[in-house]
């Protein structure tokens, strides 16, 4: 597995997982304890994501911090198609 720290990528995933519990960035950003803007430069890469709140995100939606820093895979296709057979 490879981990990365570009914020973009991070951004892009978090994105992905918070789309895909169908929350919005002020529902993840009240779970961090940050306001929605903040939230929202993390998403966009403008901000990093600290240690701190990758571990309050982990918990707050139910992941590992591999989801969030994989560059292998996407969160999408993971959530997706893990039982899919082909």
């Amino acid at each position: 597995m490879a981990l990365t720290s570009d914020k973009g990528s991070v951004g892009k995933r978090l994105k992905l997982l918070r789309v895909t519990r169908d929350l919005n960035q002020m529902d993840v950003a009240d779970m961090l304890g940050i306001t929605q803007g903040h939230y929202s430069q993390i998403e966009r890469g403008v901000r990093q994501l600290s240690l701190r709140l990758l571990v309050r995100f982990c918990e707050a939606l139910g992941v590992g911090p591999d989801r969030v820093l994989s560059s292998s895979g996407e969160p999408d296709e993971a959530e997706g198609k893990r039982d899919e057979v082909v």
